[in-house]
């Protein structure tokens, strides 16, 4: 087992991390098509490589077997992520919504954002 996943964060490693995350998000870098993209490959490849550490810690923490956490866990995960990739292009269309104003719109990115604040 890997030591350096053993290590918990500290609340002050976590603080500077959401800020760290929150100074990228508030720059725009989020919303590009590519950098989105990058970020859900880099996920697929992450839960792809460490595999066998996923299903470990879903045995050690909710007492799944291999079976289970390969079939339930991962591969499912797997799946929504790429479904993600196939459909990002045409979930981050604008859409329009039905009001007697034409020129008022939607943008999903912009409800994520609220979200996320």
């Amino acid at each position: 087992m890997n030591p350096l996943h053993d290590k918990y964060t500290s609340q002050e490693d976590f603080d500077g991390l959401a800020q760290g995350l929150r100074t990228v998000f508030s720059s725009g870098k989020t919303k590009s098509y590519s950098f989105r993209i990058a970020q859900l490959k880099a996920l697929h490849t992450l839960v792809k490589n460490e595999e066998k550490l996923i299903v470990e810690a879903l045995a050690k923490d909710l007492g799944r077997c291999q079976f289970e956490a390969v079939g339930l866990e991962v591969l499912g995960l797997m799946m929504e992520i790429e479904q993600c990739i196939n459909n990002l292009s045409s979930w981050m269309e604008p859409v329009t919504t039905p009001v007697s104003d034409s020129r008022w719109f939607v943008c999903p990115s912009l409800l994520i954002s609220c979200v996320l604040h």
